[in-house]
C-alpha cells in the first residue's frame, strides 16, 4: 500500500466557540504525515516520488534543499516558500540584491562579449578594405607609371599629349 513507510495520522479538528461551547465545524480535517522511514519505502512509493519529499524534508541545509529539488519544479517552489518565510527581512533584501547584481553582471558579461565580437568583425572588414585600399594604390601607381611610359613616348616621337 502506497504511503507503508510512512507514520501516518489522521485528526479530527473540531472548532468551538469558546463563550457557548458551539461546534463552529466538523469539516476540517488535518493530517499529518510523518516521513521517516524511507527505506520501508515500495517501488510504487518511490515510482510516485514520496521518497524525494522525505529526502527534502529530512534536509539538514539550504544546499541539500536545493540538490533534493534540482529537477522538481514543485520542490524548488516549496523550498522557496520555505525560505522566504523563514529568513530575516535584511538577509532576504541583501540576498535579492546579490541576485540582482548577479544578474546584472551576467547581463553585462553577455553584453560585453557581443560587443567583443562585433569588434572582431569590424577589425576584419577593417583588414580587408585595408588590403583593398593597397591593391588599389599598386593599381594606380602601375597606371600612372604606364602613363609616365606613354607621356614620354609621344614625347619622342614629337607629338604634343595636351592638345
Amino acid at each position: 500500500m502506497l504511503f507503508d513507510f510512512c507514520a501516518m495520522s489522521i485528526q479530527l479538528l473540531l472548532t468551538y466557540k469558546k463563550s457557548t461551547n458551539h461546534l463552529y465545524t466538523d469539516r476540517f480535517n488535518l493530517i499529518v504525515v510523518e516521513l521517516n522511514q524511507e527505506k520501508l519505502a515500495t517501488k510504487e512509493d518511490i515510482s510516485y516520488g514520496i521518497t524525494d519529499w522525505v529526502r527534502l524534508f529530512n534536509s539538514k541545509t539550504w544546499e541539500e534543499l536545493k540538490m533534493v529539488a534540482q529537477n522538481n519544479d514543485y520542490m524548488t517552489s516549496t523550498i522557496e516558500s520555505m525560505y522566504l518565510s523563514n529568513v530575516d527581512k535584511n538577509v532576504l533584501k541583501v540576498a535579492r540584491e546579490r541576485e540582482e547584481f548577479l544578474r546584472s553582471q551576467a547581463y553585462k558579461d553577455e553584453k560585453l562579449k557581443n560587443q567583443a565580437q562585433v569588434i572582431e568583425q569590424q577589425a576584419n572588414e577593417i583588414e580587408h578594405l585595408t588590403n583593398e585600399i593597397g591593391q588599389q594604390t599598386n593599381e594606380i601607381e602601375q597606371q600612372s607609371n604606364e602613363i609616365k611610359r606613354l607621356r614620354k613616348l609621344l614625347d619622342a616621337n614629337g607629338i604634343d599629349a595636351d592638345k
